[in-house]
């Protein structure tokens, strides 16, 4: 998908990122898990940067298949912590994306109102998450946030600001971020996986 950044210069990489595209479309089938589904990010970007230069057929299968990816994820409830964790913001990223390349305003209500959701019931007043405080791991906290920061800057892109929006709790996703500073600047250290309530770590 880096042929589409020199789009412009040359028709030769339009052609390259639309046959990848294509070739996704022809062969993967939707699960509807969101983890091994938020590995198309890359995808959905690089389809946003060559979309309004493809031909209409192209165009209408590609949007057909990410459809199918979107109405399984839809589908997803797992009745336990992946409703709230960073399945769920991976989850709400990926119907978020498809709903803007796809101008699919179903799509895109249900992602705002479910990231919204999501800062409530995930993100903390202080910065933390419940992916901090469960796998006590910042590793999970940035894996958690940074589905939601590609959600914001896309949305905000399309003229809706979410970085900032504060819940009913207090907690924002630019908190969360801020949250990582003092570990990035050496103020402060983190031992992963010592307090994690999770049987695998």
């Amino acid at each position: 998908l880096g042929y589409a950044y020199k789009l412009t210069q040359d028709s030769k990489y339009l052609v390259k990122s639309s046959e990848f595209i294509l070739a996704w479309a022809n062969t993967y089938k939707a699960t509807g898990n969101a983890i091994d589904e938020s590995h198309l990010q890359p995808l959905f970007e690089g389809y946003s940067w060559i979309r309004p230069s493809m031909n209409k057929v192209d165009i209408e299968k590609i949007d057909a298949w990410l459809t199918t990816i979107a109405v399984k994820e839809l589908k997803i409830k797992y009745k336990d912590v992946r409703d709230i964790n960073n399945w769920n913001s991976h989850r709400i990223n990926i119907i978020g994306q498809i709903g803007y390349l796809t101008s699919n305003s179903e799509y895109i209500n249900y992602a705002i109102s479910a990231y919204k959701q999501q800062i409530q019931d995930n993100l903390k007043p202080d910065g933390g998450s419940e992916d901090f405080i469960g796998r006590d791991a910042l590793h999970y906290h940035s894996y958690n946030i940074w589905p939601m920061l590609y959600f914001a800057k896309t949305a905000l892109l399309n003229g809706v600001e979410l970085y900032d929006y504060t819940s009913p709790s207090g907690a924002s996703l630019r908190k969360s971020v801020h949250f990582l500073f003092p570990y990035f600047l050496g103020e402060k250290t983190h031992m992963e996986f010592v307090n994690s309530t999770a049987e695998w770590d």
